[in-house]
């Protein structure tokens, strides 16, 4: 039965309004003029095998890919231009547990809080309230990545409604977990529906969308095939069900001793031996949902009782629930920088502040160094001019080093999606992602730099210039591995792209060898590396020996961070956003 959704997006009463529907990829229709529309409070099912078009439905509606047609209306806002415009009103739990396998479960928690942009004081109390909820206390200190996979997905969950949102995505919560795991989460599920939360369920199991959902959608092939109750959709299946049995020896009573013990039955007995059993009356088998706390469900499951104040939203003005509220008493830049800032602490803590990355940063170079120290045999006295080539080296190496690699790790195992999802916009969450990589190779340039005012005589240096040539090279190198990052797919691609062009960048760009004693089909190569300027000057500054006018220099690696930044941008919402 095919339930008409004429004009979805003019309904005011709807939380989720699609209509028209399409994505393509290339010549694939993966998603073909779908329209449906969840109420206020719903709990929608959107059903479907593999392959349907589930997951690509959901990540147009939430703002992790782009529809090629149709409109997209969540909570009354416009997103199909702007797939980012309601993110601060949803929480997403995606097909696969994407949450940061280094951190803890308590960590993981408060940093997706954080992305919403809420207190420490409020994230850490919700954290804890929400591991107590979901059976996960004990387990709270303990690494993501040694969960099991139903811990997973209950954490998942978790880090999906901490920010208390007005809508929930989740997308087949139950998929490739054990049965009892597959239990809780559909009672913490029910539990999350009784408490108001709208939610939109993606699911194969028609049993789970039977038990949980109030309407269905049916998806084949990218096209809505039904929308209807789960009633009505399932009722004409269920008539057409039977059992049949065949005997050796048959008693010609024993079709009417089954019809009698089970009311609601036909039962005929057939030639060979064969009794046919088939259902009359589908219905349900139990009552509906009582009101209370706890009780039976859909087709007679158990509801836990679930405590509301930590899964509650709060609309109130149709705002998005606590966290929005909390937001609102404080300026809109506030939250997005208390974003900025803990994707930054994050990272800082996770990857740039890691004894194996510091030492690797350090020691490359130094030892590039060396080697040009040994053959110059200069001694001491030319330690001042291997100075600039060894910051360079520094930076160069500890910047693109760990963020293309990080950055290319993230998006494989799909936590990068997190920080997608985030209702922050995509400069501000970039430069949060790069500003680690260009803070450790700021420090990492002045290593050198302390060691070398041990043994050498530093005294002239123009450190107004030094400083802020240093941070424009780790701005430009931080970039440049950006640009790495988003333009592979893979770890190891994304070492052999930077190495690929790291290593000429070493003799290109002046950085121990003078541009002009290269060949002079060379030269030209070294002006369209943004290094080379950046090592001018600190030739300049350090040595006196620069061969453009500083200001000149600092114009052109200024332009080349402004157009890494945004090829890298572009990419992104390209490749990642497609």
């Amino acid at each position: 039965m095919i339930v008409p959704e004429m004009d979805a997006c003019n309904n005011d009463e709807a939380a989720i309004a699609v209509e028209g529907l399409t994505k393509r990829f290339g010549e694939v229709t993966a998603v073909e003029s779908v329209t449906f529309t969840v109420f206020e409070g719903e709990l929608f099912g959107f059903l479907g095998p593999n392959g349907a078009g589930k997951t690509t439905t959901i990540n147009m509606l939430t703002g992790l890919a782009r529809p090629d047609e149709g409109r997209i209306r969540i909570a009354g806002i416009d997103c199909s231009r702007d797939p980012k415009a309601a993110q601060h009103l949803i929480g997403v739990v995606p097909d696969e547990s994407n949450l940061y396998p280094e951190l803890s479960g308590f960590a993981n928690l408060c940093f997706c809080a954080a992305l919403h942009g809420m207190r420490k004081e409020t994230r850490e109390s919700w954290a804890r309230e929400l591991l107590k909820t979901f059976g996960l206390e004990e387990a709270a200190n303990r690494k993501f990545g040694a969960y099991s996979k139903g811990m997973k997905r209950k954490l998942t969950i978790a880090a999906g409604i901490i920010h208390r949102p007005r809508i929930l995505f989740l997308d087949e919560p139950t998929s490739g977990i054990d049965v009892a795991s597959a239990r809780q989460i559909r009672l913490l599920v029910a539990g999350l529906h009784r408490d108001g939360t709208t939610i939109f369920l993606t699911t194969h199991y028609i049993e789970e969308a039977e038990r949980l959902c109030e309407r269905i959608a049916f998806i084949v092939s990218g096209r809505i095939v039904g929308v209807d109750t789960v009633q009505n959709l399932i009722q004409p299946a269920r008539e057409k069900h039977m059992v049949e049995v065949v005997y050796a020896d048959v008693s010609l009573d024993l079709a009417a001793k089954i019809s009698s013990a089970f009311p609601g039955f036909e039962c005929r007995t057939q030639a060979g031996g064969a009794v046919r059993v088939r259902r009359t009356h589908p219905g349900r088998t139990s009552g509906p949902l009582p009101g209370g706390t706890g009780g039976r469900g859909r087709g007679g499951q158990e509801i836990a009782s679930i405590p509301g104040g930590c899964l509650r939203p709060n609309y109130g003005d149709r705002g998005g629930g606590d966290a929005e509220r909390e937001g609102k008493a404080r300026r809109p830049h506030m939250k997005r920088w208390i974003a900025f800032w803990n994707i930054l602490l994050k990272d800082m803590r996770t990857y740039y502040l890691k004894p194996p990355n510091i030492s690797w940063g350090l020691i490359f170079p130094l030892a590039w160094t060396a080697m040009f120290f040994i053959r110059s045999g200069s001694g001491l006295d030319g330690v001042r001019s291997l100075l600039p080539g060894v910051m360079g080296l520094s930076v160069l190496f500890g910047t693109t080093s760990l963020l293309a690699v990080t950055v290319t790790f993230e998006k494989k195992g799909r936590s990068f999606e997190r920080l997608l999802l985030a209702p922050i916009s995509l400069e501000l969450l970039m430069l949060a992602k790069t500003t680690g990589a260009i803070l450790f190779g700021v420090i990492n340039a002045f290593v050198p730099v302390a060691m070398a005012a041990v043994v050498a005589d530093l005294h002239g240096v123009a450190w107004g210039t030094v400083v802020p040539a240093v941070v424009l090279i780790a701005v430009s190198s931080t970039f440049l591995g950006l640009f790495v990052a988003v333009s592979v797919s893979e770890v190891f691609e994304a070492q052999t792209f930077s190495n690929f062009i790291r290593f000429p960048m070493v003799f290109l760009c002046g950085l121990f060898i003078p541009v002009e004693s290269l060949p002079s089909w060379l030269r030209p190569l070294s002006h369209v590396l943004p290094l080379t300027y950046g090592a001018d000057l600190l030739h300049a500054s350090i040595r006196g020996a620069g061969r453009m006018p500083p200001a000149l220099d600092f114009a052109l690696l200024a332009a080349f961070c402004v157009v890494l930044f945004v090829l890298s941008l572009r990419n992104i919402r390209r490749k990642w956003i497609a």
